[in-house]
């Protein structure tokens, strides 16, 4: 299995990156985690353009992930089982709606931090997404109990994180515990 790491990486502004030659062993990634950098769209897009085998890819932490880079390399990636989105804080009702259309086969989706996911995206996965196995929503404010009733969709769900999601009571809890029989872990720290 071919992966790259690029963990701490920082860019500068004098780097000018015009033409982006892609040698042909790296088409074969399967696994790009970049962790903690400043990104811009064409690096995205350069993956999502050259990667199609991609199965996963880390960007957590990452500054300067927008909504228009995310959608093209999910548009173009297919075979994304993996998607780790921590702390990119802008992701967009809209990028949401992308991600479950584009990647059915996603089993690990990490939203930890991403203040604009609402109850309407979490619909959308639950429409699209049925093998996903874990789902980090940590500190994602606008997860209600409305958002979990769409959650226990995921019969496959084996892990959720839900701390620090405080608008979810008993009653959204409880369509995971009748509808998720899987589940073996339940973060709900505070």
């Amino acid at each position: 299995m071919i992966f790259l790491l690029v963990h701490q990486l920082q860019l500068t502004s004098n780097v000018h990156i015009h033409n982006v030659s892609i040698p042909e062993n790296l088409k074969q990634l399967r696994i790009i985690t970049i962790d903690g950098v400043r990104v811009f769209d064409f690096i995205l897009q350069t993956i999502g353009t050259n990667c199609k085998l991609l199965g996963e890819l880390g960007l957590s932490k990452c500054i300067g992930v927008t909504n228009r880079g995310i959608v093209h390399v999910v548009s173009a990636c297919g075979y994304l089982k993996m998607l780790d989105l921590i702390c990119c804080r802008f992701i967009s009702h809209a990028t949401m709606s992308t991600i479950a259309g584009c990647c059915p086969n996603l089993v690990c989706l990490k939203l930890e931090c991403c203040d604009m996911v609402t109850e309407n995206c979490l619909y959308q996965l639950g429409l699209n997404c049925s093998l996903l196995e874990e789902l980090d929503l940590t500190d994602c404010s606008s997860v209600d109990d409305i958002a979990l009733r769409y959650l226990s969709r995921f019969s496959e769900l084996v892990r959720l994180k839900l701390g620090l999601c405080t608008n979810i009571s008993n009653i959204g809890l409880a369509h995971i515990a009748c509808n998720c029989p899987k589940i073996i872990e339940l973060d709900l720290y505070r």
